[in-house]
Formats: structure tokens, C-alpha cells, sequence
């Protein structure tokens, strides 16, 4: 890619230039990619079957081993000194509580690995921005899928911690102590850049980023488990995470 020499991955981009960066990628795609959708029935099923291919099969009991395992297993898990329900479980109570809220509502062409790893920008004359690596989806899939990509950098940070040798998990007899790398709920600006996309309620928005985000987590943990076990719990843990926070938010929604 000698003809990209001069861009720089949006991951080693300070924040000001990203949100540019995505506020300018965003409404190319809206425009040019986003814009050739295919709607949806009100009712459709595309959530579920997105959860019965793709994830629920990813948190099966004893699809590995060791602690990974003994995770999905548990009907409680303390992480970071507060208590969680299995993550099956809760993926089960959000899909029943607000499968037509989280569910797409159109198709469309997406990137399919929308992370800042896969986002090029330069700033010499004026704004450029690049997507790399544009094989990882169906032809027409859900909007949503690029949003959890995205968040996926924005939320976790992903593009720090994957690369770290040092361990992201501690296990005690008191849980699970776990290294946070963003703050996520601070994640406006970027719900902001993402409402111009999908037209919905900022609150719902933000609960899709991290529902989202938590469904990619758990589809990497057996790309993780190849680095490390250390890695694939993170994912593991992170995703529980997250789909606490999306059950929370939507909760305080419909409250």
C-alpha cells in the first residue's frame, strides 16, 4: 500500500482528528453505500437469527475450557467488585424484553469491519479519509453490524489491548478484576456522528452501540483464545460488560 504512505490508521489518530474523520467517512457512506437499503418488515427476524447462528453457538457449555468455560457456566459472575447474571441469560432477557427495539430496520451494503484499524485519514490539504479491508460482510447485512465494529475501537479500545503481552485479567476468590481502557459511557460525540446515520433516539442509539459491540466481543473470543486465554476472557468479560449496560440503558428507557 506504498500509495497510502502518507495516511495514518485512525487508531494513532489523536481524538479531534477521529471524530472528524468519522464525521467526514459517516456521511460519505450514508450517502453513497448506507443509502441503497432494503427495509425490513416491522417484525422481522433477523435478530434472532443473528443470535441462534452466530452467537448463542459462540456460548455454548464446554466449548472450552478452563476458566472460559467455568464464565459461561456460572449463574453469577463478580467482575470488578460488582455482581452480573450469566451472560446467556441475559442475552436471553434483553432479546425477550427488546428484540423489536434492538432489531434492524433495513439492510443495506456495509464494511463488515468497520474498526479505526481499517480506517486511513491524512490531513495535509484538507481532510482524506480510507476504508481498507472491505471483505468481511454479507453483500446486505444490518447497519448496526459497522456501528458495534466501530464502537468496538471507540468503547473497548481494542486496538490497544489486543496488542498488549501484559494480562488484561485477574481471577480471586473476590472475582474478576479487570483493566478498563475507555470510560463507556462516554461515548456522546460519537452517538452524535452515528444519529445522522441511523435515524433513532439517542438513548436506544447508544444502547445499540454497546449491544452491539458486546455481539462482536463474543463472536472473537476463539480468535483471542489463539494469542492468549487472557485475551478470549477479556472479550468474554467485556461483552458481559456491555450487555448489562445495554440492558440497563433500555431499561431506564422504558421506565
Amino acid at each position: 500500500m506504498e500509495y497510502l504512505a502518507d495516511y495514518r490508521l485512525l487508531s494513532d489518530c489523536e481524538d479531534e482528528l477521529v471524530l472528524k474523520s468519522l464525521n467526514h467517512l459517516l456521511d460519505i457512506m450514508k450517502n453513497k453505500i448506507y443509502i441503497q437499503s432494503a427495509e425490513l418488515s416491522q417484525k422481522n427476524t433477523w435478530l434472532e437469527q443473528h443470535l441462534n447462528n452466530k452467537i448463542f453457538n459462540k456460548l455454548r457449555v464446554d466449548l472450552y475450557d478452563g476458566l472460559l468455560n467455568e464464565i459461561i457456566k456460572r449463574d453469577e459472575i463478580i467482575i470488578n467488585s460488582k455482581k452480573y447474571q450469566n451472560i446467556n441469560s441475559t442475552l436471553a432477557t434483553i432479546f425477550k424484553k427488546y428484540n423489536h427495539t434492538l432489531s434492524p430496520k433495513y439492510l443495506c451494503p456495509i464494511h463488515g469491519d468497520l474498526t479505526f484499524e481499517n480506517i486511513l485519514c491524512k490531513e495535509d490539504f484538507g481532510l482524506d479519509v480510507k476504508l481498507i479491508d472491505m471483505d468481511g460482510a454479507e453483500y446486505l447485512d444490518a447497519i448496526e453490524l459497522d456501528m458495534g465494529k466501530m464502537f468496538q475501537s471507540i468503547i473497548t479500545k481494542y486496538e490497544v489491548w489486543s496488542k498488549l503481552d501484559t494480562k488484561l485479567v485477574s481471577y480471586t476468590k473476590d472475582g474478576f478484576v479487570i483493566k478498563l481502557f475507555q470510560d463507556f459511557e462516554d461515548v456522546s460525540n460519537y452517538i452524535d456522528i452515528w444519529h445522522k446515520v441511523i435515524e433513532s433516539d439517542k438513548s436506544i442509539l447508544s444502547a445499540k452501540a454497546y449491544f452491539y459491540t458486546s455481539l462482536h466481543l463474543i463472536r472473537m473470543i476463539r480468535f483471542r483464545l489463539k494469542i492468549s486465554e487472557d485475551q478470549a476472557i477479556y472479550a468474554l468479560l467485556l461483552s458481559i460488560l456491555l450487555l448489562n449496560l445495554t440492558l440497563t440503558k433500555l431499561d431506564e428507557i422504558k421506565s
